[in-house]
């Protein structure tokens, strides 16, 4: 059975889950937590801390699913008259330019669809610097990770929810 690790890198700790999929149901293999701050100090978030955190626990899952949040990741939903997926695609950077001081080449765009009305679409999208994505994955490799998917932490929890339905 192959396993996943889940690894939450919160503000206070690092959250930890090995997960199983064994025919529809997913099974809670290991989980972990580490501080990382006290005495209002917080650690730096280094490959080693991750390590330990895994190897003390026994986790022994590679493939890895991880979560931005807060200032890091943009969430909105936009309206748009009808429109292809490849239209909206290449709308919603002139969009998002609008509200993000940020050239749209150092982010990293994904949008969804989520309503189709007679008149147009509204749209998910959420947005990240490619620096900051690109960090979490170098963390991740440097602890000798492979990281999956990077999602975002308020959306995480009904992807897993979609998952089981």
């Amino acid at each position: 059975m192959k396993s996943v690790l889940g690894l939450d890198i919160g503000a206070h700790s690092i959250k930890a889950v090995q997960l199983a999929l064994s025919g529809k149901d997913v099974i809670l293999e290991k989980f972990a937590v580490a501080e990382i701050s006290g005495n209002g100090n917080r650690k730096e978030i280094t490959p080693e801390v991750i390590q330990t955190l895994i190897h003390k626990n026994g986790i022994t899952a590679v493939e890895t699913v991880t979560s931005l949040s807060g200032n890091s990741v943009f969430v909105r939903y936009a309206d748009f008259p009808k429109m292809t997926k490849s239209q909206i695609d290449k709308s919603l950077p002139f969009e998002i330019q609008a509200q993000i001081p940020v050239k749209t080449e150092e982010m990293i765009i994904s949008s969804q669809i989520v309503e189709k009305t007679e008149s147009g679409v509204k749209v998910l999208y959420a947005v990240s610097k490619k620096d900051t994505v690109g960090k979490r994955i170098s963390l991740l490799k440097n602890a000798g990770l492979e990281t999956s998917v990077v999602d975002i932490d308020m959306l995480a929890l009904e992807n897993g929810y979609k998952f089981n339905a």
